[in-house]
């Protein structure tokens, strides 16, 4: 069987995963080896932290270790701050930080939280994968999403990935 080499991203593509699941971390990691995806892929473990990698402050102050990112994949349900304040403290900030897009990837499947979020500037609102058979789904879905970040604004949302659709 041949492997099908990598799709690199577009020059300077850089994701940020602010996830505090190790387990959610690693599925996400496996989907995007096997959607066949090259890019750099920094991982924050609460929503305090990825303030502190945007801002590129503490330890995330050296850009050429910690460079800015073109992707944000945000997580919801996180400890100190969580995903919806991490939104809106996004918003808030000067020009350059609050068009960064933002993909969030969370198990809450509630119409409320996929509004607040939509409301709050989320291009997207993707429901993690259950099990391993969702995997397929969502490795076919990032190839789709990731190019977002280097589109205008106006690109409309890319439609959520629901449990059980392949």
């Amino acid at each position: 069987m041949r492997r099908k080499s990598p799709k690199t991203m577009a020059d300077g593509t850089i994701v940020l995963l602010a996830e505090d699941s190790e387990d959610d971390v690693i599925i996400l990691r496996k989907a995007i080896s096997q959607a066949g995806i090259d890019f750099p892929l920094f991982v924050v473990k609460d929503g305090e932290e990825a303030i502190a990698y945007l801002k590129g402050t503490g330890k995330f102050a050296n850009r050429a270790e910690f460079p800015m990112p073109s992707l944000l994949l945000l997580d919801l349900v996180m400890p100190l701050i969580n995903g919806f304040e991490v939104l809106e403290w996004l918003r808030e900030q000067q020009p350059g930080l609050n068009s960064l897009p933002v993909v969030v990837l969370t198990a809450s499947e509630t119409i409320h939280d996929i509004k607040l979020a939509s409301q709050l500037g989320a291009l997207s609102f993707l429901v993690k994968p259950i099990g391993f058979k969702d995997l397929h789904g969502l490795s076919r879905f990032l190839p789709a999403t990731l190019p977002l970040a280097n589109k205008p604004q106006e690109t409309p949302p890319v439609p959520p990935l629901t449990p059980g659709t392949a």
